[in-house]
Formats: C-alpha cells, sequence, structure tokens
C-alpha cells in the first residue's frame, strides 16, 4: 500500500487532522498518512526537540513514504521545515501534491516547481492520488 506524508504548519494542523479523518472514514482511500505528529509531541514532552533529531526523525517518516503532501495555507511559504521536507522528497523521488488549506491566501513556497494546488477535499486528494497512478 502507498504511503503519503503530510507536510503541513502548526497553523494547519486541524487540516492534516481532517485528511487522517478521510482515511478513518472512506474506505476506498487506499493509502497510509505518515505525520510528524506524534514525534514532535512526544520529542515535546521529553524535552529533545533539537534539529538533528527532527531532522532524523522526518527522514525515517519520508523513507517509508511514496509522495509528500505539502498543505499550502498562510504560511507555508515561509517555513524553513518544508523546504527541508520538499527537498529531502526530491533528493529521494517522492511525488510531490500540493492542497490548499480552506480559508487560506498565502502563496506556496517560492522553490516549489509550478506544481497545481488542489483543493482540499476528499474528492481532489482522490484525484491527484488517481494521477500518481494508485488506483482509487
Amino acid at each position: 500500500m502507498a504511503e503519503i506524508f503530510i507536510s503541513y504548519v502548526r497553523e494547519d494542523r486541524i487540516s492534516m487532522e481532517a485528511i487522517l479523518n478521510w482515511k478513518k472514514q472512506d474506505e476506498s482511500l487506499n493509502v497510509e498518512f505518515n505525520t510528524d505528529k506524534l514525534l514532535i509531541d512526544e520529542f515535546k514532552k521529553l524535552g529533545q526537540l533539537t534539529k538533528p533529531i527532527i531532522e532524523k526523525a522526518l527522514a525515517g517518516l519520508l523513507d517509508k513514504s511514496n509522495a509528500i503532501l505539502i498543505l499550502v495555507g498562510n504560511d507555508t511559504h515561509n517555513k524553513a521545515w518544508i523546504e527541508w521536507e520538499y527537498n529531502y522528497a526530491q533528493n529521494n523521488k517522492l511525488k510531490v501534491g500540493l492542497i490548499r488549506v480552506s480559508n487560506s491566501t498565502g502563496a506556496p513556497h517560492p522553490i516549489f516547481p509550478n506544481l497545481p494546488i488542489e483543493k482540499l477535499t476528499l474528492k481532489s486528494l482522490k484525484q491527484m492520488i488517481k494521477d500518481w497512478g494508485w488506483v482509487q
């Protein structure tokens, strides 16, 4: 089964959670999602939230993913971690998709190619997955 890493900024966590809920509600969504949500929360509890630890954890999640789904919100364009995740995905030849967070107007990060930015809907996510060659 294909795995998709969801790249998001803290302000867009609700949108990331919505995607995870789609997976629970729609059995036809035949992919798995990876996020840093649980890892970051755990590192904060342990007081170990350092750049090398975060990079290692993110690399592990991205290494087991086939694609990266970047949520484009109001602050995506100026976040270094989004850039790090995107560059890691590119270096490892992962498929890349962009989805616009509802009610946001922010620009995508300037390093992204001219990829289309899809709406945050289950239908558009399924179409993206289909376009990647994963039957839905």
